[in-house]
């Protein structure tokens, strides 16, 4: 997938489930990530309080959306 976020406190890492993949996360004021955009199975995973390991990704999923732009409205709106 070739998506990117261009905004404040988001960064690209790379994907340890998904060879060549990237996950964009989320920092917060600490600079402690609290939300995460990956690719899922079945579209675009968005986790909270994401912990990127070198073999996994691990948070709570808050929801699983068949776009790009679903997944970041979803993600902005919750860190309102």
């Amino acid at each position: 997938m070739d998506w990117s976020v261009d905004l404040p406190n988001w960064q690209g890492k790379p994907d340890p489930e998904v060879p060549g993949a990237t996950v964009w996360v989320h920092t917060d004021y600490d600079g402690k990530p609290d939300i995460a955009l990956a690719a899922a199975d079945n579209g675009i995973s968005v986790v909270e309080n994401p912990e990127i390991g070198p073999d996994d990704l691990d948070g709570c999923e808050l929801g699983i959306f068949r776009d790009w732009d679903a997944a970041l409205q979803f993600a902005l709106a919750h860190l309102e």
